[in-house]
């Protein structure tokens, strides 16, 4: 049966709360140098500069987390957000219901080799660097107990999934490699989406990523024998 993805919704709930979206007053202070901050400022930079959408100052904010070397699930989820909007993840939503996007996500099936080629096609033109990076702060993020939402654990699963993709060249050659690393950052991805969908009500959205997890599932299957 062909397995959908039905995320629009998911922009609705999961991002009701975004600044980026909703919020229309001005930033102060995000042309200084965070560098310097004490940790709570470099925080409130941080939230401020993801607030803004301006990818010059997340990406200062990201340096400026990074600098702290932390262990704390917290900073580490705030700076995996960052490297997520640094490597253009976010605009994963738009590719999934604009049918005028190069990469129109809206109707997927993991059994079809033009929508994997799409899939691909998208993964491939996010940040390479930032994507590595997101995906390892996510994990560890949730390996620190951070207090992750239903969106948090998408991009998580999403990253890790296409992180391990465009290293090994495309979703299906990651079955190819006969690697147990491809195999078990594969199987992560799919448990970080898994969680994702578990934390959501009944509705349009948990049946699509439902319906999303469950195409990966059977498309690594014979393969990974989970």
């Amino acid at each position: 049966m062909k397995k959908n993805i039905i995320f629009i919704v998911l922009i609705l709930i999961s991002f009701s709360g975004c600044e980026a979206i909703f919020t229309a007053s001005p930033f102060s202070g995000l042309d200084r140098d965070p560098s310097d901050f004490d940790l709570d400022r470099k925080i409130e930079y941080a939230n401020q500069a993801l607030a803004s959408g301006d990818l010059t100052y997340i990406e200062k904010a990201y340096d400026a987390l990074v600098a702290e070397n932390s262990t704390d699930g917290e900073i580490c989820l705030l700076t995996a957000k960052c490297a997520n909007e640094l490597n253009g993840m976010p605009e994963i939503f738009r590719a999934m219901y604009d049918s005028t996007h190069p990469y129109y996500l809206g109707d997927i099936d993991l059994s079809n080799s033009d929508d994997v080629d799409t899939l691909n096609e998208f993964a491939a033109s996010l940040d390479k660097d930032y994507l590595t990076l997101a995906a390892s702060y996510y994990i560890d993020a949730d390996a620190y107990n951070a207090n992750m939402n239903a969106t948090d654990y998408f991009f998580a699963g999403l990253s890790e999934l296409f992180d391990t993709s465009t290293t090994a060249g495309g979703l299906s050659d990651l079955s190819m490699f006969g690697n147990t690393t491809n195999n078990a950052r594969v199987k992560i991805a799919y448990d970080l989406l898994e969680i994702s969908e578990g934390m959501l009500s009944e509705g349009d959205v948990k049946e699509g990523l439902i319906s999303f997890t469950d195409a990966l599932y059977n498309f690594y299957y014979n393969v990974f024998n989970w």
